[in-house]
C-alpha cells in the first residue's frame, strides 16, 4: 500500500508525467509483490547455504546486497511493464 501512496503522490509532485493514475496504482500492488518474492528468496538462498549476512560492511543489516534485493526483483517489472504496456 505504501508503493502506491508514494506514487500517487509522486504523481502530484510531478504533474508533467504522462502515465494515468491507474498504471500508477497497477505499477505500484506489482512492486509492492514483486519486492517481497526478491526479499524472501533472498532469505531462501541464505538459509540454504547456511550463513546469515551477505557480507561484513554492514553487520547485523544483512549485508549490503540485503539492501537491495527487492530492487533487483522489481526493476525488470517496471521496465517490461513501462516497454510492453505503456510503450
Amino acid at each position: 500500500m505504501g508503493s502506491v501512496i508514494g506514487l500517487v503522490v509522486w504523481k502530484s509532485f510531478n504533474g508533467n508525467i504522462d502515465i494515468s493514475l491507474i498504471h500508477l496504482i497497477i505499477l505500484g500492488v506489482m512492486g509492492a509483490i514483486v519486492s517481497q518474492i526478491g526479499d524472501l528468496s533472498a532469505s531462501l538462498i541464505k538459509r540454504h547455504v547456511g550463513i546469515k549476512d551477505y557480507g561484513n560492511i554492514m553487520p547485523g543489516h544483512g549485508g549490503i546486497l540485503d539492501r537491495f534485493d527487492s530492487i533487483l526483483y522489481v526493476i525488470p517489472v517496471v521496465y517490461y511493464y513501462i516497454v510492453i504496456v505503456l510503450g
